[in-house]
């Protein structure tokens, strides 16, 4: 779902809407037809979205909920990471071990760009020397898990070292807030209709 401020030409009144945006909207500053094909001059100013495609994800580190969308995600919910290759496959580790995700990651977040050039056989060679710490048996819910596969792989690609508070704080929490702000938004046009922002 796409956010985008609207306005027309004499009237002050912003509205935060959805895009693709209804037709049949009014403006209640001025009664006149907002989003309608008129000859109003309007101004559309798109809210960029904090969420990408898998498509679109190739050399990143990406967050998404463990369950459900960031739509119904709280804070505070658990989250899950994962490693996405030159070709936007994800690598992750859950319950049942390293798994190779070509799909299922749309509406991520991106947290963090590797370097393109050396991603794949950088992936291949941790996964080679790295796998047996990773298996199905020594999984952990909230103790060896994603982050912890993520965490050794940037160790492994000599991006760093960083505990899970150290990751979170440089690499999570500011994109998982815009996305928290993000949904408010959508949750709000989706409660109430197009929401006047300022007059």
């Amino acid at each position: 779902m796409a956010l985008a401020y609207v306005s027309h030409h004499g009237c002050s009144t912003r509205v935060l809407t959805l895009m693709p945006y209804s037709k049949d909207v009014t403006c209640t500053s001025c009664g006149k037809p907002l989003l309608a094909d008129t000859e109003l001059p309007r101004a559309i100013t798109d809210i960029p979205s904090p969420f990408a495609m898998q498509r679109d994800t190739s050399c990143s580190i990406l967050i998404k909920p463990t369950n459900g969308s960031f739509m119904s995600h709280r804070l505070g919910e658990n989250l899950h990471v994962g490693v996405s290759d030159r070709e936007s496959v994800v690598y992750s580790y859950a319950a049942n071990g390293v798994s190779l995700e070509p799909s299922g990651w749309d509406m991520t977040l991106i947290v963090f760009r590797l370097n393109a050039i050396t991603l794949n056989e950088t992936l291949r060679s941790f996964l080679s020397d790295h796998a047996h710490y990773f298996t199905r048996d020594s999984y952990r819910e909230n103790g060896w898990n994603c982050f912890d596969f993520v965490i050794h792989f940037l160790a492994f690609a000599k991006l760093g070292r960083h505990s899970k508070a150290e990751f979170t704080r440089q690499f999570v929490t500011g994109p998982l807030r815009s996305a928290h702000r993000y949904t408010a938004l959508v949750r709000k046009v989706v409660d109430n209709g197009p929401v006047i922002v300022n007059a």
